[in-house]
């Protein structure tokens, strides 16, 4: 049985390098306002996950895009996945919030 959950939220799409390089195939012009979108797409899903889950007491939402933040040089194994090194550091931040959050999440 589970007791409490915790969600992490997906971090920054506009970080990959798969984004970065999507971007060059607007203009120079366009480029901000195609990042601004996918920024925006993700705050879109991040919000409709912490609505989903305000009013349990014993399930959280971490904010993928606040881990991200707080990660030191992360860096990818592909356009899209992060490395061995930054999946390791996001998560041992998810683990300390959600500890924090939550009263016995990894018991």
């Amino acid at each position: 049985f589970t007791d409490e959950i915790a969600l992490a939220g997906a971090p920054p799409i506009m970080e990959t390098p798969e984004a970065k390089d999507w971007l060059t195939n607007f203009s120079v012009d366009d480029q901000q306002s195609a990042a601004e979108i996918i920024t925006l797409i993700g705050k879109k899903v991040m919000h409709k996950l912490e609505k989903k889950y305000k009013d349990i007491d014993n399930v959280v939402v971490i904010d993928g895009a606040d881990i991200w933040n707080q990660l030191n040089s992360p860096s990818f194994v592909d356009s899209v996945h992060p490395d061995a090194k930054t999946s390791s550091e996001a998560a041992k931040i998810f683990f300390e919030d959600a500890t924090a959050q939550l009263a016995s999440f990894g018991f």
